[in-house]
Order: structure tokens, then C-alpha cells, then sequence
């Protein structure tokens, strides 16, 4: 059974293709990726797999996950603004 130390080394080692790149960042298209990999300079960087294909380390993305900024709720309106106030007080 593999434990959490375990399961973090095997991150460092584990590739994921474009398409498990776009669905975790929750982009619309493969050309999304490739713009934020363009404009954004944190964005993790592929690494070549092979000749015409290249693969993002994990945790790399997942750590560009963690390091977003978070979303600030004052620009919310109407409906949106009373979800989130109804989430908060729950």
C-alpha cells in the first residue's frame, strides 16, 4: 500500500498529455493551453517525449494550480452574490 510520501515521488516522476492539462485547469481547447503557456511566464514549461510529442510533469501543473490567485466575490451581483453569501453562512 503506498503512502503519501510514496504518492508525492511518483508525482514528481508522472508525465500527463495536453488533454489531462487542459480538463485540470479547466481550459476549452488544446490551443488554450498552448496561449497560456505563450503569454503566461509561470506556466509549467512541456518537456519533449518524443519526436513530435511532448507531456507536463504533474506536479508542476498542480502546483500552478495551488499558486492561483484566488477569485474575489465583491464583483459578484443578483443571483451569484447571494450563492456565494448563502455558501459562506452554511
Amino acid at each position: 500500500m503506498k503512502n503519501a510520501a510514496d504518492t508525492a515521488t511518483d508525482d514528481i516522476y508522472t508525465l500527463i498529455k495536453i488533454v489531462r492539462v487542459q480538463t485540470m485547469l479547466g481550459l476549452k481547447s488544446r490551443s488554450s493551453v498552448y496561449t497560456k503557456l505563450r503569454e503566461d511566464p509561470t506556466f509549467p514549461r512541456p518537456v519533449r517525449v518524443g519526436a513530435h510529442s511532448v507531456a507536463w510533469r504533474l506536479q508542476e501543473v498542480r502546483d500552478y494550480i495551488a499558486n492561483l490567485p484566488r477569485a474575489e466575490l465583491s464583483g459578484l451581483s443578483g443571483p451569484d452574490q447571494r450563492r456565494a453569501a448563502a455558501r459562506g453562512a452554511a
